[in-house]
């Protein structure tokens, strides 16, 4: 094991290159006489900081040795190295805040947690038991609180793994032989390789915030910590924006945006049947002046734009049934092309390429997308003169 773990609050150092190693992507891979940096791990990710003030890019392990990604080569063997101590006590505290929570979650639901995620933004356990509900995720942020508020000492210690049930383990080792052990005063003990606060107080709190049904069971997303603090102050924040917007006090921000809610699907109603209401009275006036029209159109096609797909549907029903032989409506940014018997396939294929038209169909109707108000005239105007080749060669 590396010496972030027999001494894990050491942050800056002084070592020597063993080691460099250029890639063919230009980055080099460093090997140190001695190092405190954490390699990804067990869920938890890699240290950031600087080697001779050159940023640590990831850290790995291969084949029990630490490795440090760096953009260049180190031009001096003996270095000044610094981990980035932000980034370290936040992947503690998210860490022994799982421990925290992953120990009350079994305690009070049985529940096994199968996998941890220690990710950039937020965290997650993936546990074996169905979704818990709001009020059951309450009760177990509360007794994380007393846990940490009990300032707790975190420790490590050595066993052997097969002796975990012995040891009181909360689950079963995932390596063989000397293992090394993490205590959360009596509450929890696990084997982790992973880095840790000293003491339960320094978690601060732990903020569950949603969970998602997975096959196993369901995902809990978590934050912990200095994380879970800004993301309360940023939430606080947004309450405040829309407390001020309702002009209502933080009690009633949850009564008024329902009532605000209702009252938005409510006219919602209104404009929808209002819209379907005015469609139909669209649908209509195709329908009665489609005969009119065809007795001014001298080629038998038709092109024009339509309010909706509903709406340009009824126009080219209409349209056929008073005897066009192709018609060609736009409307919004799509466009419907259809015939009552000539096949159309050679033609939407052609305006399908030179206009990236996004659609299909089938022989005498095709609809397609991707339309812009510039294309549209030059479209239709294309449409015209296709139209006019088409239907001559049908004669």
């Amino acid at each position: 094991m590396g010496s972030y773990l027999s001494d894990p609050e050491k942050f800056i150092f002084e070592t020597r290159v063993l080691q460099q190693t250029e890639l063919s992507n230009g980055s080099v891979e460093v090997l140190l006489e001695e190092t405190y940096f954490y390699p990804t791990s067990g869920g938890q990710p890699h240290d950031l900081g600087w080697l001779n003030d050159i940023d640590v890019l990831e850290v790995s392990e291969r084949d029990g040795k630490i490795i440090h990604h760096l953009p260049q080569k180190l031009t001096h063997s003996s270095i000044s190295a610094r981990i980035n101590l932000q980034r370290r006590r936040d992947h503690c505290q998210q860490h022994s805040g799982q421990h925290l929570l992953s120990r009350i979650l079994e305690n009070l639901h049985h529940a096994e947690t199968l996998s941890f995620h220690l990710g950039e933004e937020i965290c997650s356990i993936d546990l074996d038991v169905p979704p818990l509900s709001k009020d059951h995720l309450a009760l177990i942020e509360n007794k994380c609180q007393e846990v940490i508020l009990s300032a707790l000492p975190v420790q490590e210690s050595y066993g052997e793994s097969h002796e975990w049930e012995k040891l009181e383990l909360r689950k079963k080792p995932k390596i063989e032989g000397r293992i090394r052990i993490i205590s959360l005063g009596n509450v929890d003990s696990n084997a982790c390789c992973g880095t840790h606060v000293k003491n339960t107080l320094e978690i601060l709190t732990i903020l569950l915030l949603s969970t998602e049904k997975i096959k196993e069971g369901f995902r809990l997303y978590f934050l912990c910590g200095e994380r879970a603090i800004q993301y309360s102050r940023k939430i606080h924040r947004k309450l405040a924006l829309v407390q001020n917007l309702l002009q209502t006090n933080q009690e009633k921000v949850e009564e008024e945006l329902l009532r605000l809610l209702d009252r938005v699907k409510t006219q919602y109603k209104t404009i929808t049947q209002m819209e379907k209401e005015r469609e139909q009275v669209l649908c209509d006036a195709w329908k009665a002046k489609s005969h009119e029209l065809f007795k001014q159109e001298p080629h038998n096609g038709y092109v024009d734009i339509c309010e909706s797909r509903r709406v340009a549907s009824a126009a080219a029903e209409a349209l056929l049934g008073a005897g066009f032989k192709a018609v060609l409506l736009c409307y919004e940014d799509r466009l419907l092309l259809t015939s009552k018997n000539h096949p159309l396939e050679t033609v939407w294929l052609e305006l399908q390429k030179e206009f990236s038209i996004k659609g299909g169909g089938k022989s005498l109707r095709y609809e397609g997308g991707g339309l812009s108000a510039e294309t549209i005239p030059r479209l239709i105007q294309q449409w015209q003169k296709k139209l006019n080749l088409m239907l001559s060669s049908s004669i």
